[in-house]
């Protein structure tokens, strides 16, 4: 991305080399995506540019004093001020892990609270009520209609087949096809399992 942007903004007629200009974006472009993508939480990238600038500073600062420098010392320096410092200090807090011990007898990982990927109980048995009364409602369509929108659906637990593909497997043609899957449809509408899904979603 670097290279792309230093190509498009490269103007020739300033008198610098090609390479040159290309190195400084493609060194920006690496940095930002290190910003972007580096932390288990991301961070604005101006604040990571000072956070760098600082870790520069307090180096600097370091190899000269013999010893750890003070925010004071640090925000002496013309490029920062120490209300950047006590921001920059703010984000760089450290990340608790999810298996930290927590309550008075330190039984339970802080990761045992937090809410996982996988469903709630009630949300699995609620898909599940759904998905039998549908099957109910589908159960209950004539025999032509049942076929279309299970095959149409893929109410079975198979991928929805498409109106040409399902018309060859029913040896329907695609406007019968459509003909009697509206009528299906309409059927389904009309009752009150399915009714009571719509209320429910």
């Amino acid at each position: 991305m670097g290279l792309i942007r230093a190509a498009e903004k490269f103007d020739w007629r300033r008198g610098f080399k090609f390479s040159t200009y290309a190195t400084s974006w493609i060194r920006q472009s690496l940095q930002r995506a290190l910003d972007r993508k580096s932390r288990t939480i991301r961070v604005p990238v101006d604040l990571a540019q000072a956070e760098r600038r600082i870790a520069r500073v307090e180096r600097e600062l370091a190899a000269e004093l013999g010893r750890d420098p003070t925010d004071e010392e640090i925000a002496a320096r013309p490029e920062l001020a120490t209300a950047q410092i006590a921001r920059v200090r703010d984000a760089a807090r450290t990340v608790t892990s999810i298996d930290k011990p927590v309550g008075e007898e330190g039984e339970t990982a802080m990761g045992e609270l937090l809410e996982g990927d996988t469903p709630r109980p009630e949300e699995e048995v609620e898909v599940t009520l759904r998905e039998q009364a549908l099957r109910r409602a589908v159960d209950g369509l004539p025999e032509p209609e049942r076929r279309v929108v299970r095959l149409r659906y893929g109410i079975n637990g198979d991928q929805p087949t498409p109106i040409a593909e399902a018309g060859r497997r029913l040896e329907m043609s695609e406007r019968e096809l459509r003909r009697v899957e509206k009528q299906a449809l309409g059927h389904l509408a009309e009752r009150r399992e399915i009714e009571a899904l719509r209320e429910a979603a």
